[in-house]
């Protein structure tokens, strides 16, 4: 079987309130691969359908968290539906280019969303530092034990894009 690819869905909700809140795994990337297919070239498709539309189909999902063999990988938020469903297709497509390139690695169970919420909030305990950008664009950052953080916010305070990456 190939590679397991877990992708939850992130919306907006009340200060403090659990964010991560829809599950789509999709238990093999087989699913991208002509028939007989085993080099895993074919999988990474410009537009995966199956993973794509996942992403597509409500209007209030604003991120996602993916795990590659059942290990959390990395976070996307951005502040708009608009904005996520502009980087969706590049993400997705990322996000199937890392897991090919983990296709061998030791599987584990698929995390639980709690799991997801939990790689958020620790990734936001680690110590922080901003620096400025262009435009007035500021990028916050943080190292915690298990994870990094990168935040880029307009001049307002705002944000534009979230990321989380699991080292």
């Amino acid at each position: 079987m190939g590679e397991s690819f877990t992708r939850w869905a992130s919306r907006p909700l009340a200060e403090g309130s659990n964010p991560v809140t829809t599950l789509l795994n999709f238990s093999s990337l087989e699913i991208l691969a002509p028939a007989g297919d085993t080099s895993g070239t074919a999988r990474c498709p410009t537009s995966s359908t199956a993973l794509k539309s996942a992403g597509e189909t409500e209007a209030d999902v604003v991120g996602y968290v993916f795990a590659i063999n059942g290990k959390l990988n990395s976070a996307e938020i951005y502040p708009s539906n608009g904005l996520f469903r502009k980087m969706w297709p590049k993400l997705v497509k990322a996000s199937i280019t890392e897991a090919i390139g983990q296709k061998d690695a030791d599987r584990e169970a698929t995390p639980a969303s709690d799991a997801a919420q939990a790689f958020l909030t620790e990734t936001m305990k680690g110590e922080a530092s901003e620096k400025p950008l262009t435009s007035g664009l500021r990028l916050e950052t943080r190292a915690a034990d298990k994870a990094f953080y990168f935040e880029t916010r307009r001049a307002d305070g705002a944000f534009v894009h979230r990321s989380y990456l699991a080292k």
